[in-house]
């Protein structure tokens, strides 16, 4: 009895350094014990003020979920296809560039053209897209080379083959001739 939020916390060893500053009571409605109400409770406040309106008073059967902030925050990620050793998505980071993400991806392989594209997305309008042509071998040449840009959120780096781009040209000969 008289069991609040801040004691709660207290009792299970405090919060994680990344616990969210808001979490939940689901709470059984007494009035009709097969409803669920969900409180919010302002976890901060409730152990900066304990006893106060935020630190909730908790009531038998009572559950508090207190989830991570990275289950709020945006994960972004970037993408290289084409002829790396493990195409794939990775996860985004700042300051990550080209060549961070091709030796992410394993390294080119022998069938990899000297030039990629770099796709890029506007999170915030997915419909703008860019292209930009990539000189892969300045990027391995020298990290420090502006054609080693950095990567933004959802950027897609797509490495062709080199054998697109070769003809399948044949040779006809006809007329007076043995073969």
């Amino acid at each position: 009895e008289q069991l609040r939020v801040s004691d709660l916390i207290y009792l299970a060893g405090g919060l994680q350094p990344n616990a969210a500053r808001y979490g939940y009571i689901k709470r059984i409605n007494p009035e009709n014990r097969t409803l669920v109400d969900y409180i919010r409770v302002d976890v901060e406040a409730a152990i900066q003020n304990p006893d106060q309106e935020a630190d909730v008073l908790l009531q038998p059967q009572d559950a508090l979920t207190i989830y991570t902030k990275e289950r709020y925050a945006e994960l972004f990620s970037v993408q290289v296809t084409g002829e790396v050793r493990e195409p794939g998505t990775y996860d985004f980071s700042e300051g990550l560039r080209i060549s961070d993400l091709i030796y992410l991806s394993g390294g080119l392989t022998l069938e990899a053209t000297d030039f990629a594209y770099l796709i890029r997305k506007n999170p915030a309008e997915p419909s703008d897209i860019e292209y930009l042509r990539v000189d892969l071998a300045a990027v391995l040449a020298d990290s420090s080379s502006a054609a080693n840009q950095r990567l933004r959120a959802m950027d897609e780096l797509r490495i062709l083959n080199r054998n697109t781009f070769l003809d399948n040209a044949t040779v006809r000969i006809s007329g007076a001739v043995r073969n």
